[in-house]
This record gives C-alpha cells, sequence and structure tokens, in this order.
C-alpha cells in the first residue's frame, strides 16, 4: 500500500505515518509490524487489536486513542459488538497495548502521565503514548459533534472533551525514518 501510494503522490519516505480507525487500527498494527522500515510512526483510534504479535524490524512510535463507553472495541475487554460479526469476546487493552509496548522495546508497564475528569494519558516511554478518553465510544475524539454517530451507529457517544486530530498530528510529526 505505501507502495502504490509512493507512486501516486509526491511522498517524503522519512515521513511516513499509518493511522487507523477501529478495523483501520488492526491494520495500522498489523502494517507496522510488517512495513516497519517504511513508517515514522503510528496512530490509532479504538483500534481492533487482534493483530498484535509479531515483533516489527524497527520500534515504531505510536499514538493509540480509546472511549471507556466503546461498546463495540471495550478497552476494559469483554464482549464487543461488532457489526457484521456480532457478538466476540475483546482482550483487555492493558493486555495488548503492553504487549505492543514490549514487542518494540518500549518501557513497561506504563507510567500514568495524567488521570483527571477528561482522560486518563499514558507512556510506555516517550514513544508510545494512550490515551482513555472518559465517556468517549467507538468515534474518532473531536472537541465538536459531527452529527453523525460512529461506529455504524453503533458506536456509543461523543465526549466532545479531546482534540484526537490535533494530538495525534502533534504527536506523529515529531517522528521521521
Amino acid at each position: 500500500m505505501i507502495t502504490k501510494v509512493e507512486q501516486t503522490y509526491s511522498v517524503d519516505k522519512g515521513r511516513v505515518y499509518v493511522v487507523g480507525h477501529s478495523n483501520g487500527g488492526g491494520m495500522t498494527f498489523a502494517m507496522a509490524m510488517a512495513d516497519a522500515d517504511e513508517i515514522a510512526a503510528i496512530g490509532m483510534v479504538a483500534p481492533q487489536p487482534f493483530a498484535v504479535g509479531t515483533k516489527p524490524s524497527r520500534s515504531v512510535p505510536t499514538i493509540d486513542f480509546m472511549g471507556t463507553d466503546d461498546p463495540l472495541i471495550p478497552p476494559a475487554g469483554g464482549i464487543g459488538n461488532i457489526p457484521t460479526i456480532g457478538k466476540v469476546p475483546v482482550p483487555s487493552s492493558d493486555i495488548y497495548l503492553p504487549r505492543w509496548a514490549q514487542l518494540n522495546g518500549f518501557p513497561t508497564p506504563p507510567t500514568v502521565v495524567k488521570d483527571d475528569s477528561v482522560a486518563t494519558r499514558k507512556q510506555f516511554g516517550p514513544d508510545f503514548q494512550t490515551i482513555l478518553v472518559k465517556g468517549q465510544g467507538h468515534m474518532w475524539p473531536r472537541l465538536e459533534s459531527t452529527g453523525r454517530a460512529g461506529g455504524f451507529g453503533m458506536g456509543g457517544k461523543e465526549a466532545l472533551t479531546v482534540d484526537g486530530t490535533g494530538e495525534m498530528w502533534a504527536f506523529l510529526k515529531r517522528y521521521s525514518r
């Protein structure tokens, strides 16, 4: 996919970022494991975690957003209600995020750097941050509503307290290969 984009568009090959939401978050994990030498950093929102398992060829800086009230991919684990699939067991993010940190050589366990009424922010060292947005469902964190329901209309509610795009870009742009 990266090669095709590079053939079609003018790309700074040292600043390739992969970002995904939900299944796209799972794709982001998979691409980071398979193509780490081509990717500067990754960002995910409500990632489908089932792909985490292979050590990337190099450490991949990562930022991850999840919502406490996500009914599709609950960060605490349990049963997710995924459209087109149905009810499936979902591992706790306390299992797959430390696994991702370990595969990348980032320190574990994470350090809580901030916990307030808006979000719990943790770091596995400076190159892996995770933000658990309180009251957020299965959608991209933002400050203003789009008026659309996320996750095929089953995504829960928007907290409207965190600028996911702004925070993600501030993190990603720090990295290049």
